[in-house]
């Protein structure tokens, strides 16, 4: 996922969850503002993080991609499909988080999700099918 700097900056605008400062849920009222799941790809939830600030804030991802390697072989190639995996994958790589284990992710957008790229500039393909 080499997509420029220009680019994540234009499509982060365009998706909430690439939003960390939208509120969605109020912390004046509620100790909890929502949860975030991993599941696996039988829809079955495999890790499940109690959010507790406003907003999507991609710790909540980072913690949830980390407690799955550290259950895994090392040596094993996991998929993420996330909206906005491409936000991920990017600040994985320029704040250094898990290194050692990024050539074993590979990161993916969902068909729903990946219309919406084409507003970033973002051509979506398909196994190699340009959408």
């Amino acid at each position: 996922m080499n997509i420029p700097n220009s680019i994540l900056d234009t499509c982060g605008d365009s998706f909430i969850a690439a939003d960390g400062d939208h509120i969605k849920a109020s912390t004046q009222h509620f100790d909890d503002t929502g949860l975030m799941a991993m599941l696996c790809q039988h829809d079955i939830p495999i890790y499940i993080a109690n959010m507790h600030t406003a907003g999507e804030k991609q710790f909540y991802a980072f913690a949830l991609i980390s407690a799955l390697l550290k259950d895994l072989l090392k040596d094993w190639t996991v998929g993420l499909l996330y909206d906005i995996a491409y936000q991920i994958h990017h600040s994985l790589l320029k704040w250094n988080i898990m290194p050692e284990r990024m050539e074993w992710i590979e990161f993916g957008v969902s068909v729903f999700h990946a219309y919406g790229l084409a507003n970033c500039g973002i051509t979506p393909s398909v196994e190699g099918i340009t959408i």
